[in-house]
């Protein structure tokens, strides 16, 4: 029989059945061991029966029994993901084994392995483990043995705090305030790394708090730990990081300021916009801070204006005093710092001054009426510089000018304050007006009507050429006795008794007589220029010549010029600024040139031998025919007898009419322009006479070259306008270059032009002319255009 050590009880049977219990106990020195027990009866019948005594043995052999511990019940947090058990074994040997739980054993056959729980799952439970130990004899008595012990999975405290600003990391400026970091817990503590860096000791008020001071950080990363363990000894923290940003050393200046002793700068007022000059510039900053404001309770007087990326202080009409600018810079690290100074604006001065147009003839007077804006930082006008326009200057508060040339100039003055403040001027612009080149035209017109003036002065406004006065006042001296005073628009009715009218540049004056008239017209500039031109005037016979079938018009020159007037006038070729006055070669006689020696019939013609029985270079003239009223005439014709002895296509002659009073001149002939000149009868042979008879705008058609005897030419009137003919003024004109080439061979020098039977009357196709003269008489068969 085998006994484990941990048995004692050993049980017998008496031959009658009744069961004997005895207990025996194991002695250490029992195990491994058989020991024998005996089981003896005593002697039934006494010593001397013949029952003796009976004993039975028994061996028992004593196996060692395994004894085991799961150890005391334990507990760890969740952050600490294993614990060593502590079970043991003593006894027998025997093969432990651990059981239970969710996580592993590190070894689970061991008495002390580690158990790792299964997280999160045995988190915030007991878990139950088990340690058995197996049969330590076999087959023998002793069995299996296990023991229990509890382990807790106790949760980590919930740890956060509070009061960083949002970021990851966190950002805080070394000069930013402090601020107080907040804790959900009571009893735990801040701290921060490095250990270089300082945060205040934490505080209770309801739940942990601290203050945190970014000056006494560290720059660059630092980490703020909050740190709790609970009553189970379990320990969590919530560590955040925050950037100690470093903030930039700024400063600034003002464009153009200086600094005083003060350390404040000084600048002018009225300057426009003057530039705010940060260190570093403000494009370098990061909105919305970085930027220039003013400051100080007269802050809203300044405007400062931003242009792109840069700042500028608007001074134009900026009060003067002492202003306050800041200037705040956020950097890359959204650090923020800013920088105040003071400005002086000083009051600028005011450039003005006075003055007046002048004539070319006289000084220019400048008068200084500068002065200096209210201020708070009394000064005074030290210094002036003119420009007059013209590249001349002057350093004189009150300058006295004389222009060398006509003109409008941009007058500037400069003035400058004591405290070094300027103001320049608008340009001025001054006029200095020429003295206007006074001339005018006239016309007289016929049957007892009045003569047209017409005002060509030149050198003035809408002239040309032009100038740059206005004239403020016209005087006509008509020469018979009638002055009209100065005066410009329209001449008071009823002047000189109705005789002159219309307006002051271009009046309108009755000659009561026919004559030759020396008038003079007197101009005055808003400039103060003035001059005079004077030309003589002639007045044609008042009566008008109206041909009618059967009665025409011919002149033959006989016995009078046929109140023909000769005219000279400026000759074409002048240039505006070098005036050729013409003379007039136009005489009426008997011809006595070289070549033109006699009338076409009988003595006397008109003809151009004035100088020395020839013309005048550079002549400009005409003979003025009386006034014609065609208007009974169906078909007006003209005829006439010429003789042209010039040079070809330098100089010539031209027939011309007007309608409106000799203002304007067309030529009689084929229109201006047109392509075909062949027509009428022994009409115009020339086309682009240089010397331009007439002054034509087109074409400067006319009779040019040398011919060797009379001709005679004849022309319809169609191309004068049938509701115009009852005042039309017909003229001969002649133009001459500047010389003639000398003769050579048989030529003599050109006599010019002369003419002569003088015929205005009706076009009947073929037509008979009786020219009667005192002298002689003819009669002439024509041909009439058709």
């Amino acid at each position: 029989m085998e006994y484990c050590f941990r048995s004692r009880v050993f049980r017998g049977f008496q031959s009658v059945g009744a069961l004997v219990n005895s207990q025996y106990t194991i002695d250490a020195s029992d195990i491994g061991t058989t020991i024998t027990l005996r089981l003896t009866t005593n002697d039934p019948d006494g010593p001397s029966g013949p029952c003796i005594e009976e004993f039975k043995d028994i061996n028992i052999t004593i196996n060692q029994a395994v004894v085991v511990s799961a150890g005391s019940d334990l507990q760890l947090c969740r952050d600490t993901p294993s614990i060593l058990l502590q079970g043991s074994q003593s006894g027998a040997p025997t093969t432990l084994a651990w059981s239970g739980g969710l996580g592993l054993f590190s070894d689970p056959t061991i008495a002390q392995p580690l158990y790792s729980f299964n997280n999160p799952t045995e988190v915030n439970t007991t878990v139950v483990l088990t340690l058995t130990a197996l049969d330590p004899d076999g087959a023998g008595p002793c069995t299996a043995v296990s023991d229990q012990m509890n382990l807790k999975i106790n949760p980590l405290p919930v740890v956060v705090y509070t009061g960083l600003p949002p970021g990851s990391p966190a950002s805080l400026a070394e000069n930013g305030p402090p601020i107080t970091l907040t804790g959900n817990l009571a009893g735990g503590a801040f701290t921060i790394l490095p250990t270089s860096s300082f945060i205040g000791s934490t505080f209770i008020n309801v739940v942990d708090r601290a203050v945190f001071d970014p000056s006494a950080a560290d720059l660059g990363s630092n980490f703020i730990k909050y740190t709790y363990t609970d009553g189970n000894g379990c320990t969590n923290f919530d560590e955040q990081e925050v950037f100690i940003n470093p903030v930039t050393t700024i400063d600034f200046a003002v464009q153009g300021a200086v600094l005083n002793g003060s350390g404040e700068f000084e600048l002018c007022s009225d300057l426009g916009l003057v530039k705010l000059l940060g260190f570093p510039v403000p494009a370098d900053g990061f909105p919305p801070e970085t930027q220039f404001t003013s400051e100080g309770p007269n802050a809203a007087n300044m405007t400062i204006v931003k242009i792109g990326p840069d700042y500028f202080i608007q001074t134009s009409g900026l009060l003067s005093d002492s202003y306050r600018i800041r200037y705040t810079f956020k950097n890359q690290f959204n650090a923020i710092t800013f920088k105040e100074r003071t400005i002086n604006f000083f009051g600028s001065p005011v450039s003005l001054f006075s003055s007046s147009n002048n004539c070319i003839v006289s000084d220019v007077v400048f008068t200084d009426n500068s002065l200096i804006n209210p201020s708070p930082f009394p000064a005074a006008i030290t210094s002036w510089q003119w420009s007059f326009g013209d590249n001349t200057f002057s350093t004189d508060q009150n300058p006295s000018k004389r222009y060398t040339a006509s003109g409008t100039y941009n007058v500037v003055l400069k003035v400058t304050t004591s405290q070094g403040c300027s103001s320049t001027s608008s340009p001025y612009v001054l006029r200095v007006g020429d003295v206007p080149i006074v001339d005018f035209s006239w016309s007289a017109i016929c049957n007892n009507d009045n003569t047209s003036f017409q005002d060509k002065t030149t050198k003035v406004v809408g002239s040309v050429p032009p100038g740059i006065s206005v004239i403020t006042g016209y005087t006509w001296n008509f020469g018979d006795g009638d002055v009209l005073p100065a005066g410009v628009g329209t001449i008071p009715a009823g002047t000189h008794g109705g005789r002159t009218f219309g307006t002051y540049k271009d009046p309108q004056h009755k000659y009561v007589s026919n004559g030759t008239y020396s008038s003079t017209l007197l101009v005055d500039t808003n400039d103060g220029c003035s001059n005079s031109n004077t030309q003589n005037v002639f007045i044609l016979p008042y009566n008008t010549v109206t041909p009618i079938a059967g009665a025409e018009y011919l002149e033959g020159f006989e016995s009078t010029d046929g109140g023909w007037i000769a005219e000279a006038f400026d000759a074409t070729n002048s240039t505006p600024l070098n005036i050729i006055k013409s003379d007039t070669s136009w005489i009426w006689g008997a011809p006595a040139g070289g070549t033109i020696t006699s009338a076409a019939s009988g003595s006397n013609a008109w003809w151009t031998g004035k100088n020395a029985n020839t013309y005048f270079s550079n002549e400009n003239s005409a003979v003025n025919g009386p006034c014609f009223d065609l208007t009974q005439l169906k078909r007006p014709m003209i005829a006439l007898d010429y003789f042209s002895d010039t040079e070809k296509n330098l100089d010539g002659s031209v027939l011309q009419y007007s309608i409106d009073g000799g203002q304007s001149w067309r030529i009689v002939g084929p229109p201006e322009g047109q392509s075909i000149r062949d027509e009428g009868i022994n009409w115009f042979n020339g086309v682009g006479i240089l010397s331009n008879p007439g002054s034509q705008p087109i074409g400067n058609y006319g009779w040019t070259d040398r011919q060797s005897a009379w001709k005679n030419a004849r022309f319809n009137l169609d191309m004068v306008p049938a509701a115009n003919r009852s005042q039309v003024r017909l003229r001969i004109a002649f133009s001459s270059n500047d010389g003639n080439a000398p003769p050579t061979g048989n030529e003599t020098a050109p006599d010019g032009f002369a003419f002569d039977n003088f015929f205005v009357g009706e076009n009947h196709g073929m037509y008979l002319l009786n020219i009667s003269q005192p002298q002689h008489s003819r009669q002439v068969q024509m041909q009439m255009p058709t």
